[in-house]
């Protein structure tokens, strides 16, 4: 929304409110400007509210990088019509943050825990909430059309060049490990039926459970499982919603990589939750457990303090999202992952602060129908 001011009258200067005047504000520290057509534009990525603002503005939010009360802005610009007005608008739209507020709070947590620039949060904020199509007949429809206009990109690159053969084939090598890679494939259909207690506490084990550990003598410790991780920080935690798995009753539960062990969060049948929060793909709901993916910020970033440490997490969340395939493949089960999810929705449901630890991939597993 563009910033104006309508000016009334309030002790003499133009306003037109004259109710509590807010606790001292200063300029939110969570703000990205960039011209979008012919107006300069500041977003929020904190909040996601985004606002055209006047260059003329731009002196006030510069005076205004630390706190102030009203009665020092009014003092320093008096000359500004409605400037009261202003300062109020400029609160809603979150381009200022109220001393004490929420959002303040959630701006003083982010500094603290988040040593990565804008460049890593805007990225990350900004893309947090995106809304996905989930019916497949419509997604469909949108690629028919898109291809009607340009056609896909090749799957595949030549250079043409000199070749030289490789002379091998999937049929030269057996057993077990290679079977495995040649059978993964990703499952969209289940039927419903439950997993055992077994086949779940092997997904858990084998993905996302430790196989070994180290202490270091000034680091600390640390631990090792089956898929890399980026200064082996491990900063992936794992919460499965278990819907249909024999001997473990439904709820939303954390998996505790000390102790191998389910850790019981909320009791309850989630499959609509589990159903909404993976952006209403119906097919979630037949699936025996989802497992919400999450990343310890402060574990990465402890080690890494650039904002390329940012892209490890992703690296990271690959890495385990390919041992689960691999594992669920190994069991004779159907796995699915997936980046289309509420992420919001699911940091409300698991109970985090959406700053200290992420929502970062999704995986579920099923019985192939």
């Amino acid at each position: 929304m563009p910033i104006t001011a309508t000016p009334v009258v309030h002790d003499g200067r133009t306003s037109r409110l004259t109710a509590h005047r807010p606790a001292p504000v200063r300029r939110s520290r969570s703000l990205i400007g960039r011209w979008q057509g012919q107006e300069f534009v500041i977003e929020n990525y904190l909040t996601g509210k985004l606002t055209a603002v006047p260059p003329a503005l731009m002196q006030l939010l510069d005076f205004l990088g630390e706190n102030a009360t009203m009665d020092q802005i009014l003092a320093r610009w008096a000359h500004v019509p409605a400037v009261d007005d202003l300062i109020r608008q400029l609160l809603r739209q979150d381009l200022l943050v109220e001393e004490g507020s929420e959002l303040g709070e959630r701006e003083s947590r982010l500094e603290l825990i988040w040593p990565w620039g804008h460049d890593a949060r805007y990225f990350h904020y900004s893309t947090n909430d995106l809304e996905f199509e989930s019916d497949p007949t419509v997604q469909r429809q949108e690629l028919l059309d898109r291809a009607s206009e340009a056609p896909p990109p090749s799957p595949y690159k030549d250079y043409g060049e000199q070749r030289v053969a490789l002379d091998r084939r999937f049929e030269d090598r057996s057993g077990v490990f290679w079977e495995v890679l040649r059978r993964r494939r990703t499952c969209r259909s289940f039927t419903g039926q439950p997993i055992s207690k077994e086949q779940l506490g092997d997904i858990l084990l084998w993905t996302w459970g430790q196989t070994g550990a180290s202490t270091y003598r000034g680091t600390g410790d640390l631990v090792i499982k089956t898929s890399p991780s980026g200064g082996a920080r491990h900063p992936v935690e794992t919460y499965p919603v278990v819907l249909a798995v024999q001997g473990i009753d439904p709820g939303i539960y954390h998996y505790s990589v000390r102790h191998n062990a389910l850790e019981l969060l909320r009791p309850g049948v989630f499959a609509n939750l589990a159903v909404d929060l993976c952006s209403g793909h119906q097919w979630i709901r037949d699936a025996a457990a989802v497992f919400f993916m999450t990343a310890v910020i402060e574990r990465s970033a402890w080690k890494y303090r650039h904002s390329h440490a940012y892209r490890v997490l992703h690296l990271d969340a690959g890495h385990l999202g390919q041992t689960f395939h691999l594992v669920c493949t190994a069991l004779g089960l159907g796995p699915f992952t997936l980046a289309a999810t509420r992420n919001s929705g699911i940091e409300e449901a698991l109970g985090l602060d959406g700053v200290s630890e992420i929502v970062i991939y999704t995986a579920a597993v099923g019985v192939h129908a």
